[in-house]
């Protein structure tokens, strides 16, 4: 569990889904934490995460750097483009408590020990800026190799660590995007994203709790159209006799305790992972066991008997998916709890990475994470539509673009967070959660990402390494 933990933190410290961003995951708190206890997450989060990808070798001084150009279409003079880089720089450090202003152009990030991100104008380019992180390292060095490192200790940085940078750099692109071409960033992201992932690419399905249990098949005989719903519009939602209680609901709000680390004008709600134990102290573990069920139901039912969309995805199942079973289960469900107010902007759970039509004629497209389907389940008692709080599923916006988008003008559906209710929609759809209205109730959900693993990640070469190199 701790090393799903660490896991988690890494694929989130810094992303949005996400992202995707971002996502979605990760680490959370409610206040700013001391460096000491910084030092101890952050080397507990190095000692769990795959060795292989740590850059031991690099010397004090040392650091990663990634040029990006400036949008050629830009009409503003050279003096014009660097203020609004430097601005727009500015407000993605003051968007998240993890970065720390310094000076113009420069943050440190406390999780990092003593290193620092700085933006400037290349040296050699200048249509370009540089952006790079580095650190003094020389605590580091004499700590890597220590099994359980003191408070003040630090692991070296390393490329991942870069790229998590970049990740928040790529999340905020739309502060930047009149000035800098963020699409530099592209390739580095999916290397991120995978290298995050892919000592994870879920469970096995079949080894679920309610694997070929008639509980699953109960749930769907409560709407005998679901999955064709599912098939043809993205979504389907069945109403359950799996109700949470009062006293379920008491004892999960007082788990929900540390809030996203999102910036709150993106989401604010409270959310933990929730293993099957720790659903079982709450008294869901019925409602953890069915959401752990769905892949396995939906691989046998969904999958298994339409060969056409086993067919139809461009890249081969990786284990423990198979072609005829390629959906797999993650380790964990999540929790989120909405107070008066609180809210969650129009996002998705997965994104399609290739933007441009060059790209999409060159290869497949290849996506953020694994998550496939999103499954949701509801545990509010008397939750009526003036409560607010509903989720707003936009249809048919799998491939919208996200840049500029106005969601006013996107068909939507609002699905009320009743007791009991079962959402599962395509984790690409457009989705928000609207502002809860009513001022005591808690607005509480579950939610189950249901993973598609495949090999793309093999086309996925480490170029972020190879780009800092060459800078």
């Amino acid at each position: 569990m701790m090393q799903m933990r660490a896991s988690v933190l890494a694929t989130s410290i810094l992303y949005s889904l996400s992202a995707s961003r971002c996502d979605a995951f990760g680490i959370f708190t409610a206040k700013p934490r001391s460096p000491s206890v910084l030092h101890r997450m952050k080397w507990q989060l190095r000692t769990q995460l795959d060795a292989t990808d740590v850059a031991t070798d690099t010397k004090e001084g040392e650091g990663f750097k990634v040029i990006i150009p400036t949008q050629p279409s830009s009409t503003w003079d050279s003096a014009q483009v660097e203020d609004r880089v430097m601005e727009a720089f500015d407000a993605m450090v003051d968007s998240t408590e993890f970065w720390q202003s310094v000076d113009r152009g420069i943050a440190s990030i406390p999780l990092f020990g003593d290193a620092q991100v700085r933006i400037q104008r290349h040296e050699h380019q200048q249509d370009a800026f540089e952006l790079e992180l580095t650190a003094s390292l020389s605590s580091a060095s004499s700590s890597a190799s220590s099994p359980a490192a003191p408070a003040d200790s630090q692991p070296p940085l390393s490329i991942r660590d870069f790229r998590w940078i970049c990740a928040k750099l790529h999340e905020c692109r739309a502060m930047f995007g009149d000035v800098l071409d963020m699409s530099v960033l592209d390739d580095l992201m999916i290397t991120h994203q995978q290298s995050a992932q892919s000592q994870f690419a879920g469970t096995d399905a079949a080894h679920a709790k309610l694997s070929g249990s008639p509980v699953i098949d109960e749930i769907f005989a409560c709407n005998v159209n679901a999955l064709q719903e599912l098939k043809t519009n993205g979504y389907t939602v069945i109403d359950t006799n799996l109700l949470a209680s009062e006293e379920s609901h008491h004892r999960l709000s007082q788990l929900l305790q540390i809030k996203s680390s999102q910036d709150a004008t993106i989401r604010t709600d409270t959310i933990k992972f929730l293993d099957r134990t720790m659903a079982t102290d709450c008294g869901l573990q019925q409602q953890h066991d069915v959401l752990m069920g769905l892949a396995s139901y939906l691989n046998e039912y969904y999958f298994g008997h339409d060969q056409a969309l086993q067919e139809a995805w461009p890249f081969p199942p990786r284990l423990p998916a198979t072609t005829e079973r390629p959906l797999t289960n993650p380790k964990f469900i999540q929790a989120a709890e909405y107070n008066a107010n609180e809210f969650y902007v129009a996002h998705r759970d997965n994104v399609y990475l290739d933007d441009t039509q060059q790209q999409r004629r060159l290869r497949p497209r290849r996506r953020s994470n694994l998550r496939y389907i999103t499954c949701i389940l509801y545990c509010n008692d008397n939750w009526t539509k003036k409560d607010g709080g509903a989720l707003r599923l936009y249809p048919n916006t799998t491939t919208h673009p996200m840049t500029n988008i106005n969601t006013d003008e996107l068909e939507h559906v609002d699905v009320l967070p009743c007791n009991g209710r079962l959402l599962i929609f395509e984790s690409m759809l457009l989705h928000s959660v609207e502002k809860v209205k009513h001022p005591t109730k808690k607005r509480l959900a579950l939610t189950c990402w249901i993973n598609r693993p495949d090999e793309s990640s093999l086309d996925f070469a480490d170029t972020a390494g190879s780009g800092s190199d060459s800078n």
